[in-house]
């Protein structure tokens, strides 16, 4: 019954109020999100204890949740990670997250306020490229991260190379 009501459910949400994202709380979540196939939008902003880990387990399960139902399953429209003190290592497990179809439907991916390097824009760019990912994200937020020019010229080079053929709002 539980899988059913998880099923129809459009919208999770945590907020920055919750307590401390524990490791068993970070599991339930982890085990929910492949069963939420009618998810559309996942806020995880300012979540104390949301970590790379956890982001790397999170974009786990949303290919596991992808594969598992199929892409015309796929409904997730917007993820926001912002303000997590996220590093390169998320960036990389998004990238191979679009990559593996979790992200067919996402017009909106919000990373502002992390520690994400250039490493990761380019990273997430060149998964739309090489793997036709993400082609509908209209809008990415990377402000406040660490992108530094390399990244901003990586970026550049990726999108002038047919990456991200949606974007309209990049900031």
């Amino acid at each position: 019954q539980c899988e059913s009501m998880l099923g129809v459910m459009p919208t999770m949400t945590l907020d920055a109020s919750t307590p401390k994202l524990s490791s068993k709380n970070a599991g339930f979540l982890v085990r929910a999100l492949p069963l939420c196939v009618s998810l559309q939008h996942l806020s995880l902003q300012r979540v104390p204890g949301l970590d790379d880990v956890t982001t790397e387990a999170i974009c786990a399960a949303l290919i596991k949740g992808s594969s598992r139902h199929g892409p015309l399953a796929n409904h997730l429209a917007a993820l926001s990670l912002d303000g997590n003190h996220l590093t390169d290592r998320s960036g990389r497990a998004l990238a191979s997250a679009a990559k593996r179809g979790a992200f067919r439907a996402l017009s909106s991916l919000s990373l502002g306020s992390n520690g994400l390097g250039g490493e990761s824009i380019a990273g997430i760019a060149t998964a739309s490229r090489q793997s036709g990912a993400l082609t509908k994200l209209t809008k990415l937020n990377f402000y406040a991260n660490r992108c530094g020019d390399d990244g901003c010229a990586a970026l550049a080079s990726q999108l002038e190379r047919g990456a991200l053929p949606s974007l309209r709002l990049l900031y």
